[in-house]
């Protein structure tokens, strides 16, 4: 029997019944729109390609949008031209470490939750970092998919309610 079809008790007849016809209207404002991006956005910081395309894979999968930064410089410049809700940073990278990049974006950026995501750290530095409000968390490589999935929703949580209570 088709999906628009019903049997009669008492006849056993095909009876169609209507369905009311569904309308959907989609209203896509910019601003609504950029705002969504916004909250989505992720920015990978990682000296090894091979870690930035194992996490893009996990993230876009799980519906993120994924910029890729391969130092602190690249990802500086970056987010001066996209609108980023989190950066996740490697601490361990030639020029800049995660902690001092964590800085950068706390300062020009401030609107950007930061993490940290690696498999050595200075402890002392690391502190630091976290201490200074630059990194809300440190995770540790290697990672699992479904603990790093938990721990951005977190910090996404985290970084809405301090945009909430700015205005």
């Amino acid at each position: 029997m088709g999906a628009n079809t019903t049997q009669s008790k008492g006849n056993g007849k095909n009876l169609r019944q209507r369905r009311a016809p569904v309308y959907v209207h989609i209203l896509v404002f910019t601003f609504i729109l950029a705002g969504v991006f916004v909250a989505k956005t992720i920015l990978l910081v990682d000296d090894e390609p091979a870690i930035l395309r194992a996490l893009q894979r996990t993230l876009q999968r799980a519906g993120y949008r994924v910029l890729l930064a391969e130092h602190g410089v690249q990802a500086l410049s970056l987010l001066s031209t996209e609108q980023v809700a989190l950066v996740i940073s490697d601490f361990r990278m030639p020029d800049m470490n995660g902690a001092e990049l964590l800085q950068q974006v706390r300062l020009q950026f401030p609107s950007t939750i930061g993490l940290i995501l690696s498999a050595y750290a200075d402890r002392e530095a690391l502190l630091a970092c976290l201490n200074s409000g630059a990194a809300w968390r440190f995770m540790e490589k290697p990672w699992e998919d479904t603990q790093l999935l938990k721990d951005i929703t977190a910090a996404l949580s985290e970084r809405d309610r301090r945009q909430a209570e700015q205005q």
